[in-house]
């Protein structure tokens, strides 16, 4: 049986105390069918949140951020602090440039100015599916993205991504360079924009 969700409360104090304390946490969302994300919380928004990912072992991989009304628990897990102590940078360093978290907009194009590629996700029409791209036109309502496929090949027009639609992005981390590295720099873009990612 799952767990029963954490009140509004018990996780907006956890994540405050992650922020001012430099507390890792493990957090579940409604979308993560009770699995487990662990990092440390960088900065609080109303809305959303910015994450440095951890990985097992204490590797930090990138950034996260994170819609604080999809998080269901959290959890404080300092056990390997005084090992990040001693052998990471600690605290972990913000990204290069800073993020607006006032909204779905202006996290995207902060994050688009500091990373060629990132992973965003709408997990509340698409469960389990996430993109990879990066965009090259935007308006007030949506961005269009061009997007790396599985087999590491851009694809050749642009899809459209509503901001209403966002519930993740990830940048910065492992697997995004690796795939970046193999599929090369983006091709010249003047396609037409093709639909969302969605709708296929």
């Amino acid at each position: 049986m799952p767990k029963s969700s954490h009140s509004r409360k018990k996780i907006a104090r956890r994540l405050s105390r992650s922020l001012t304390e430099c507390i890792p946490v493990e957090i579940v969302d409604r979308f993560s069918d009770g699995e487990t994300r662990t990092g440390l919380v960088l900065a609080l928004g109303e809305d959303w949140i910015l994450l440095q990912s951890i990985r097992d072992a204490g590797f930090y991989d990138g950034y996260a951020i994170l819609r604080r009304k999809d998080i269901r628990r959290v959890r404080l897990r300092d056990t390997f602090v005084p090992y990040l102590r001693e052998h990471r940078e600690w605290p972990p360093p913000l990204p290069a440039g800073e993020i607006n978290l006032a909204s779905a907009a202006t996290i995207l194009a902060d994050v688009a100015r500091i990373a060629s590629v990132f992973i965003f996700a709408e997990e509340r029409r698409r469960p389990g599916a996430v993109w990879l791209g990066t965009p090259v036109e935007w308006d007030a309502r949506a961005m269009w993205i061009v997007m790396i496929n599985p087999d590491c090949t851009w694809e050749d027009g642009a899809r459209e991504a509503l901001f209403t639609n966002l519930t993740r992005v990830e940048f910065g981390d492992d697997y995004s360079r690796a795939v970046h590295a193999v599929a090369g720099p983006m091709p010249a873009w003047g396609s037409e924009p093709s639909e969302d990612p969605a709708s296929e």
